[in-house]
Order: structure tokens, then sequence, then C-alpha cells
């Protein structure tokens, strides 16, 4: 008989559920035995090697018991994890001027901060730069000193660490989408769009919008960028659609130039 291994001190709902459909009986030709150390992989082999061409309730009961118990050890990572770190975003912005985006970062990695991720642009005549940190436990005090120090510049840290997710993973049943629009500049184009966004239940990761000039002198063109966080059955018809109907109640002209999985860009 082939043996199914579970994990010693589990005392999760998820695992007790593994347990008790084993000793039920509802899998025929499985025992239990006890094992230290062992990973989701082995016990996912095992109910794979067990359940091959078996179907049934019982079988249906373990899967469905080990993917929340998966669920439920990668969430202690992320804890784990995070109980670790601190993590903040450090907000920057002031006059532009040469060699500012590198006097903020030099002041960053001083301090023993590594960077997870990082935005800078100009706005105007003023440049804004947002940087998400990690640090393992040391004070940001003296960071904030020093940027605040800068001349004309206003700098703020926000503790996210209660926040932070570093999985980089999109839900269950949703895709990263890369939506990019260009047209001529109206007033309330991205309220309009993200208004309609919104209500598709597409989160926005990121937005970027700017003004280019047009072939042959006509009108400013706007050009927007978003990587979305979408419903899996958002399909690329459904969204050109619904913006080009969001554009008319507006009265801007919109072109939908690509709706694609973040890896096809």
């Amino acid at each position: 008989k082939l043996q199914f291994l579970y994990f010693i001190g589990e005392t999760s709902n998820t695992s007790n559920m593994l347990r008790r459909a084993i000793c039920r009986g509802a899998v025929k030709g499985v025992q239990m035995r006890a094992a230290t150390n062992v990973s989701i992989e082995e016990l996912q082999a095992t109910i794979n090697k067990v359940g091959k061409g078996k179907g049934g309730k019982g079988m249906e009961q373990l899967r469905s018991a080990l993917a929340i118990l998966q669920e439920e050890v990668e969430e202690k990572k992320r804890n784990e994890q995070k109980r670790d770190f601190n993590y903040y975003i450090v907000h920057t912005t002031g006059p532009e001027r040469i060699g500012m985006i590198a006097q903020v970062s030099s002041i960053v990695s001083s301090h023993g901060m590594e960077v997870l991720a990082s935005r800078a642009t100009l706005l105007g005549g003023d440049f804004s730069m947002m940087i998400h940190i990690r640090t393992d436990g040391r004070s940001i005090d003296k960071m904030k000193a020093e940027l605040e120090a800068i001349p004309d510049v206003k700098s703020w840290v926000h503790d996210a660490s209660s926040t932070t997710d570093e999985s980089g993973t999109v839900g269950p049943g949703r895709v990263a989408k890369v939506l990019l629009i260009t047209g001529e500049n109206s007033p309330g184009i991205i309220s309009a769009v993200t208004k309609y966004l919104k209500k598709k239940n597409a989160y926005i990761m990121n937005m970027a919008s700017e003004m280019a000039t047009a072939p042959l002198g006509g009108p400013p063109m706007f050009k927007l960028r978003l990587v979305l966080d979408t419903p899996g059955d958002l399909g690329r018809e459904e969204v050109i659609a619904g913006l080009k109907a969001v554009a008319a109640t507006i009265g801007a002209r919109m072109n939908i130039d690509s709706y694609v999985h973040c890896h096809e860009e």
C-alpha cells in the first residue's frame, strides 16, 4: 500500500481535513505515517500517484485540503518574512537639477536600505521620486534627517510594513495586463478611464501619462500606460468597446493601442 505523508505538529483545520479524509477510508490503498520536514511537493506527488485514474469525493477532499494547506504555508512564510524586515516608502520632490536622483539614492544606500522598487519622473519643473525600501530593523531616523537636509527638497517616509507583499503575483483567477491609450488631450480623460476600470474590478498597479507633440502640428496628444490586475475574463474586445463608450461621453477621441498580458508587451 502507498503511504501518505503528513506534517507532525500541524494543527490547522486544513491538515486535520487531510487526516480525516484518509482515516475515514475516503481513498483506498493509502496508509498514513508521520514524517518531519515533509514538503508540499511530496504531499502533492503522493496524492497525484494515489489518485491517478481515480475520482470520487475522497480524492476531491484531499486535493482541496492540500490546496488550502499550501496557501496556509505560503502565508506563514510571508508573515515570517514581514516580521524579519521593515518596509518603507520614501517620497522626495523638489526643483529639477542634475544629480538629484543620484544624491537621494546614495543617502538611501549608505544606510543599508535595500531598494525593492523605484519610480522617478519630471513633473513640470520639479522632479518626483518614490522608493520602496526594505531594512532589517535598523533605524531610519538618520536617513530621514539626511533627506530632509537636502536644500529645497521635501521628503516623506511612510511605514509600509503592514501592507507590503513581496509575492509579486496577482490573485487566483486574475491576470496582469498592460493597457496603452493615446488620443487627443481632453479634460477628464484620466478620471473617465480609471472610473471605468474600477467598474470592471480592475486594480491599477502602475500608471503613467504624458503629453506628446502631435504629427503635422496637430493638437497635443495624450498618452496613458497602465499596468492592471484584472479579472481573467475581462477580454480585449470588452475593454475596447467600453473605453470607446467612455470617450464618447466626454467628447474625446481615444485609441486603444494595446491590451496584452505583461509578458507579451
